[in-house]
């Protein structure tokens, strides 16, 4: 299982094209999380590096990190988890360096890849620089166009609806108010959160244990679906406001 997982994250389907399918994570539609012109970057330098740098212990080092680098990503059931993978990315990125110092170097005869070095002249290494770096540069304009475009439909995915029911919540006189978590995981930290960033008094939050109560003519904020001997204030997406009687 684990091997299926492991390999599965290395697919290049999932890191150009599709992404990763968290729409938290990504923006569905706008191609993978790595620019297809950067990654045929990444395939020149590790040619390069396994050539002319495989006895380097630092370039080992990068391969394996690339190698591992997918390993928390595969310890979970979601595949190529771009938060648990973050460092992917970086060491492919590093691995760009050794194309990029070849595709600028002049051509100079070097005994070990003299053949390979007259087969192929500046012009023809400025050449390809300049088209992958071309390809990087639309994709990213294609997804910034498309991020604009679709970005803003996630707010269900970063809880814009509580910051709703958090307002509605400070307007009622009654302090403090009780955070209560629901079956969307802790989701009091979101109140806990804004109120840090507002600069409220702490002691106006209290977090309920599971299965606990409000005490009667509290305001509570909850992501439960409904709440009993209540009255709903205000209901936005997964959150409401209630006042427990």
């Amino acid at each position: 299982m684990f091997t299926r997982r492991y390999l599965a994250d290395f697919s290049l389907i999932s890191l150009l094209f599709d992404g990763d399918g968290n729409p938290r994570h990504h923006v569905q539609g706008s191609l993978g999380s790595f620019l297809i012109g950067a990654f045929i970057l990444v395939v020149i330098g590790l040619v390069v590096v396994i050539v002319r740098h495989w006895r380097d212990p630092w370039w080992r080092f990068v391969i394996y990190g690339t190698l591992v680098s997918v390993i928390p990503g595969s310890l979970t059931g979601d595949q190529f988890h771009s938060l648990r993978m973050i460092a992917y990315p970086v060491f492919l990125l590093v691995l760009m360096i050794p194309a990029l110092e070849f595709l600028l170097e002049r051509l100079i005869a070097i005994r070990s890849n003299e053949d390979a070095a007259r087969t192929l002249s500046p012009t023809a290494r400025r050449s390809i620089l300049a088209v992958l770096l071309l390809a990087s540069a639309l994709q990213a304009i294609y997804f910034q166009k498309v991020f604009r475009r679709e970005g803003p439909k996630r707010d269900f995915y970063f809880d814009v609806d509580y910051k709703i029911v958090y307002d509605e919540a400070l307007k009622q006189p009654n302090k403090p108010i009780y955070l209560l978590d629901g079956g969307n995981g802790p989701v009091y930290m979101d109140g806990l959160w804004y109120a840090a960033v507002e600069g409220r008094n702490r002691a106006d939050f209290i977090h309920l244990d599971e299965g606990a109560r409000a005490p009667a003519g509290t305001i509570v904020i909850s992501s439960e679906e409904t709440c009993f001997n209540c009255r709903i204030i205000h209901k936005s997406g997964l959150y409401m406001v209630y006042q427990q009687f």
